[in-house]
């Protein structure tokens, strides 16, 4: 895992989604320098014997043995010999592979599909290939008929059967899976955002697509940002931010200074999940809904992410032993309201789960950062001993103490030791952690089975 933002309002990390719901049937298992696949039982099902060992995605997971790639099922059979120079993972029940300048796809019975020893195949979408030859980009269909000639400078999937492609001169396009444009206009950049949307640019200006590659918004604006799942964003114009709905429609007039959230794709992802959006007035910020109405007023001085409808903030409060102002940790529900005063002994928070938030405190220059846990009516629960602290999840949270990082329960009991260089939630075996030592892979419950001898 990435090191953990300390500033308050990007704390990203621990953030998982468990993208494949299903528990996959076979784990890898680690002995030594081999490794092979385990059922969640422990029992071997393949005998440790390959290099490297991946997940098991739709059904398949690749081995690699002697420089060579190959794929095993969840049964452990071995549905392609380790022989191919190259493959890629399976993606919707499809994997590329390559051997002596020949590109395959085979699918999940590990049957040809599609063959070419004239184009590199970068991909396979839906019925559709993603080729290039030379440094150019064309599509070709599973019959092997170029849809879209290799000409262009850039080709990639954009969702839901849809393929942007950049032309020499730099001009971007939308194609359909049968290579017929899906719109008219050309732009200067057409690139992927969350959920299936598209940001779009024509010289200054900037609007987005939907999913099916319907403008939403036209390429007016000066930026757009935190597309939600209806459609909804955050739209710049005249130096100040206002909200538009999924039909193109500013509902929050624009006049605000500045919206929360980032450029990059884990935050697009991240904020394209709230149902909310964090706006900046006079220096502080607020909540606005996806209607465009007030759920908290602009009088925070920082926002944190609030994922699981509580939304951690910094707060200015009176001092009286001072005769000052100081800055305190409160916490939101979705409605606007605090949960408890503002404590000024808190002045850094992650994301709230299972009634515990991340809290604690930030020293002078951002040193000597220490992290533990309140409830929701900002008690101390865990105490302030961790230098990072995760947002809890099925009862456990990730945490950092002296450089590495263990995890522990919703009592503060560690229930794994702080000996792992990383360690993230699975996405593909919910339930499942998987933890590094030195470069060594390692699934495990916390506490309980570990999958490496």
């Amino acid at each position: 895992m990435k090191k953990i933002t300390a500033t308050f309002i990007i704390i990203l990390s621990f953030v998982f989604s468990e993208l494949h719901a299903d528990h996959a049937s076979l784990v890898p298992y680690i002995d030594g320098n081999k490794c092979g696949y385990a059922d969640r039982n422990l029992k071997i099902i393949v005998e440790p014997q390959y290099d490297t060992c991946g997940d098991m995605i739709d059904g398949m997971a690749s081995v690699y043995k002697n420089g060579r790639d190959g794929f095993i099922n969840e049964d452990g059979k071995i549905m392609v010999k380790p022989f191919y120079i190259f493959s890629t993972s399976f993606n919707c029940g499809y994997a590329v592979m390559s051997e002596k300048g020949k590109y395959i796809v085979i699918d999940a019975s590990g049957k040809e599909i599609i063959s070419s020893a004239a184009y590199t195949i970068n991909s396979y979408h839906k019925g559709v290939a993603v080729i290039s030859k030379d440094h150019k980009c064309g599509l070709m269909d599973k019959d092997g008929m170029i849809i879209l000639p290799v000409k262009y400078r850039e080709v990639k999937p954009a969702g839901k059967g849809l393929f942007i492609a950049a032309d020499p001169s730099g001009k971007y396009f939308l194609y359909n899976s049968s290579g017929r444009p899906v719109v008219k206009e050309e732009y200067d950049l057409i690139h992927p955002a969350a959920k299936g949307f598209m940001m779009i640019r024509k010289g200054d200006g900037w609007g987005f697509l939907n999913p099916d590659g319907a403008v939403v918004a036209p390429a007016i604006y000066e930026n757009i940002r935190n597309i939600k799942s209806d459609g909804s964003a955050c739209i710049k114009s005249k130096g100040k931010w206002g909200v538009m709905n999924g039909q193109g429609k500013i509902i929050a007039a624009v006049q605000y200074d500045g919206v929360g959230g980032g450029e990059s794709t884990m935050e697009d992802e991240a904020q394209a999940d709230l149902n909310y959006f964090t706006v900046l007035s006079g220096g502080k910020w607020g909540i606005i809904s996806l209607r465009g109405e007030t759920i908290a007023p602009a009088e925070y001085y920082l926002l944190g992410p609030g994922g699981r409808g509580y939304i951690p903030a910094l707060k200015e409060i009176n001092n009286k032993s001072s005769r000052g102002r100081s800055i305190g940790l409160t916490l939101l529900d979705d409605k606007g309201w605090e949960l408890f005063k503002p404590r000024r002994d808190y002045n850094i928070a992650g994301e709230d789960g299972e009634g515990l938030l991340p809290a604690g405190k930030l020293g002078a220059y951002g040193r000597g950062k220490l992290m533990g846990y309140v409830n929701h009516q900002g008690e101390p629960v865990i105490g302030m001993t961790f230098e990072e602290a995760g947002r809890f999840e099925r009862g456990y949270a990730i945490v950092k103490k002296n450089g590495l990082y263990g995890i522990i329960n919703k009592i503060g009991v560690t229930v794994e030791e702080a000996k792992y260089d990383d360690i993230k939630r699975s996405l593909n075996y919910p339930g499942l952690f998987q933890g590094s030592i030195n470069g060594r892979k390692v699934y495990f419950e916390p506490g309980g089975k570990h999958f490496s001898r």
